[in-house]
């Protein structure tokens, strides 16, 4: 009833509008103008028009909603795409994970047999190449680096100490330490001191390098060391600074470092522990610059002394005060000599033997030395042609000469200083510390720290 009220010819006008805009669909529209042109009284042609207008939007309505279902579609495979790059991502980075666990396991492994042992290791296997040619001319023209398995220049490169004499080091970048790196603009300044006792020369020109003559060791404890006309050159390389500066030799300077502990025990006696380790307690020397400052018994080695006997003559002369290793003519023959006079290895030795006859405990103790490090010694005393170079060994003391009273030369304040913390010593020394509390399986204040950054 309603569709006869509806004016014919403005419904199917209105009709025509949205089938137009909607389906185009220009033969049915054709064909509706031609029936509407037959007879405009026949009410079955808007019906007609109105049920294609229907399915027309029937149709619009189904392509509206494919469209709808498409992005619906492709938002689905866009989270699953997601979810895939996330699963691949979470699957890569535990793969790497596993892969720095698996690292840091066998660095773990590497640092329980002592991570300076594995450089200690390394210096071995450095020792053990060719020796390096002894001018620089005869360098060849692809050379390895001589510091690419040690740790690089650090304390060698302080203007600290020559600074309180007026001179400053030049300044070395890293990459041109070493000799057989090119370094156009290196042009340090040149000190000696002349007030250092020694009997070198201020010159080196007459000194036989890379030799043991029999009076001076001059012969480096890692390797063969270039020599540049009469100059020998550091044999890690550059330190900024020529000369022989406050160190008495030129070329290696050798030192005996003896790195003497006990257990530290409380007063009941037993061992005291912290974190499940022992602790040590280390025999040092006060600086007597700084008095804040602590350092390890070291001798200066003109010649090679496998038994340590300077060492010896040195501790018992320094903390027990056997100033009568001087005094017998069997050794001397006659009176005590000065301190700075020079003596034969084997009157030394005899002097040693006459000496620990009645001290078992101290020639056990020696008997049992553990090496700890032996070759070049990064300092701040070193220069391109003088360097020091140490023989490090720790000498462990047990009761009762653990417990033997200090005596002596009181110029020297000696003290047992326990290492359950950090102790204020050179970090070279420190370094040396480091190594002994881990030989020994102690608790170390040191662990984790790196001397050489």
């Amino acid at each position: 009833q309603s569709s006869r009220n509806i004016p014919i010819s403005s419904g199917i006008n209105a009709e025509y509008g949205l089938m137009r805009r909607c389906c185009r669909q220009k033969n049915r529209r054709g064909s509706m103008k031609k029936n509407h042109g037959r007879s405009n009284s026949d009410t079955k042609n808007p019906r007609r028009a109105q049920l294609i207008e229907a399915e027309c939007m029937v149709l619009h309505l189904k392509k509206e909603l494919g469209k709808k279902d498409g992005l619906l579609v492709i938002e689905s495979q866009n989270k699953k795409i997601s979810m895939t790059v996330d699963r691949i991502s979470n699957e890569l980075k535990q793969l790497t994970l596993k892969q720095t666990r698996e690292n840091l396991g066998m660095l773990l492994t590497k640092s329980r047999k002592g991570l300076f042992g594995a450089v200690t290791q390394a210096v071995e296997r450095e020792h053990n190449k060719p020796e390096l040619p002894t001018s620089p001319a005869a360098i060849p023209s692809t050379p390895q680096p001589l510091t690419s398995l040690l740790p690089p220049q650090k304390y060698s490169l302080s203007s600290a100490v020559y600074e309180r004499v007026g001179v400053a080091r030049a300044p070395v970048p890293r990459d041109c330490v070493p000799w057989d790196v090119q370094y156009d603009f290196y042009d340090p300044p040149e000190y000696t001191d002349e007030e250092v006792w020694t009997d070198d020369p201020l010159y080196p020109d007459e000194i036989e390098f890379n030799k043991d003559s029999g009076a001076v060791d001059r012969e480096s404890y890692w390797k063969a060391y270039l020599v540049d006309g009469a100059d020998p050159l550091n044999v890690r390389g550059r330190t900024g600074l020529k000369g022989r500066g406050l160190l008495p030799r030129w070329g290696p300077n050798h030192f005996a470092i003896t790195v003497v502990t006990r257990w530290y025990r409380a007063g009941t006696g037993k061992q005291v522990y912290t974190k499940t380790r022992p602790v040590i307690e280390v025999l040092l020397y006060k600086d007597r610059d700084d008095a804040n400052l602590y350092r390890l018994p070291s001798v200066r080695l003109d010649k090679k002394d496998p038994q340590r006997t300077q060492t010896q003559m040195h501790l018992r002369k320094t903390c027990y005060g056997s100033d009568n290793i001087f005094a017998s003519k069997s050794v001397q023959g006659g009176g005590a000599p000065p301190m700075k006079a020079r003596f034969s290895m084997k009157r030394l030795q005899d002097a040693v033997l006459l000496t620990t006859s009645d001290d078992p405990e101290m020639r056990i103790a020696f008997e049992g030395a553990v090496p700890i490090y032996k070759g070049y010694f990064d300092d701040s005393l070193n220069t391109d042609n003088a360097w020091k170079e140490v023989d490090a060994v720790n000498v462990h003391f047990n009761s009762p000469l653990a417990h033997r009273n200090f005596e002596g030369d009181r110029e020297v304040e000696v003290s047992w200083e326990r290492l359950d913390n950090k102790v204020r010593i050179p970090h070279n020394e420190a370094w040396l510390l480091k190594k002994t509390c881990h030989l020994k399986k102690a608790y170390n204040p040191y662990s984790g720290e790196c001397f050489w950054s």
